[in-house]
């Protein structure tokens, strides 16, 4: 199974973030999925393969975020092990149901500290850093 052209677009947004820009854009044809669950307001890839590009970071929230449809607005985790890529969860901020069909992706970077609700300050009521902190602490014995 290859990404489907979501994976792809976030995964380009999320290595620019880290300043590691794709070279190519064909390095994404060769990547093939193990697996994509889709949990109803989200989903998870897992690579087959990990990513040949070290990225560092056991977790990263990425900073990526997408409108789906011109309504939806999504966030990305992408897990990292032994420093290389090996999965990606997409996640709506509303637990909402995911969208069957994406006809529209709005790419943007998610900026920390910000009073902004369009660089997405708050999920479900939380200041987005203390739920990421809360995230984090919750994974790190899992990871």
């Amino acid at each position: 199974m290859k990404l489907n052209e979501l994976e792809k677009t976030v995964l380009i947004q999320y290595m620019e973030n880290l300043g590691i820009p794709l070279e190519s854009v064909d390095i994404l044809e060769e990547i093939e999925l193990e697996s994509r669950d889709f949990s109803g307001v989200g989903f998870l890839s897992i690579l087959k393969k990990p990513l040949t590009i070290k990225v560092g970071k056991a977790i990263t929230g990425g900073d990526v975020g997408v409108i789906l449809n011109s309504s939806m607005d999504t966030g990305y985790l992408f897990f990292v092990r032994n420093g290389y890529l090996s999965s990606i969860e997409g996640y709506n901020y509303e637990s909402e149901p995911w969208p069957k069909e994406i006809s529209k992706m709005e790419v943007y970077k998610i900026k920390y500290g910000q009073t902004n609700e369009s660089c997405q300050e708050k999920t479900r009521g939380l200041p987005f850093q203390r739920f990421w902190d809360k995230l984090k602490s919750v994974l790190r014995g899992w990871l």
